[in-house]
């Protein structure tokens, strides 16, 4: 599993977006068995950096 960051800058601020990638024999198996906490995951994930983003600008 490979998570990354992207961040891009449009009008007015940065969109970030969170990826995560699963590769492998068993990529199918993980993604259907996890992949709405994962989804849930990264939702969270985002959430914190945009309060963080918000406290510093």
């Amino acid at each position: 599993m490979t998570g990354r960051h992207l961040l891009a800058a449009v009008d007015g601020g940065t969109r970030m977006t969170l990826v995560l990638e699963t590769e492998g024999p068993a990529a199918g198996l993980l993604s259907a068995l996890f992949g709405g906490l994962m989804r849930a995951s990264l939702r969270r994930e985002a959430a914190g950096f945009a309060r963080q983003a918000a406290a510093v600008g």
